[in-house]
């Protein structure tokens, strides 16, 4: 989660924060499709992001595309 600091101090986090929740917003909206664009431009900007990387797999999972979603897992966990 982004603290208001930081989105005060780095521009950047802003924009992940926005991007980020338009992908959210289009997963709960049942348009998983639409949110992979947003995601993947938050992953961009911070790709070592739990949050980015957890909304990813459910974007994917809601796709039926539970490979690639359980393959970002696996990724996280390797160092």
């Amino acid at each position: 989660i982004i603290s208001r600091h930081e989105i005060a101090k780095n521009p950047k986090a802003k924009s992940e924060l926005a991007y980020r929740n338009r992908a959210l917003a289009s997963l709960l909206e049942k348009k998983a499709t639409e949110g992979l664009p947003y995601i993947e431009s938050a992953l961009k900007i911070n790709p070592h992001s739990t949050d980015n990387i957890n909304i990813k797999a459910a974007l994917l999972k809601a796709l039926g595309r539970f490979d690639e979603a359980l393959a970002l897992y696996f990724e996280k966990e390797t160092p």
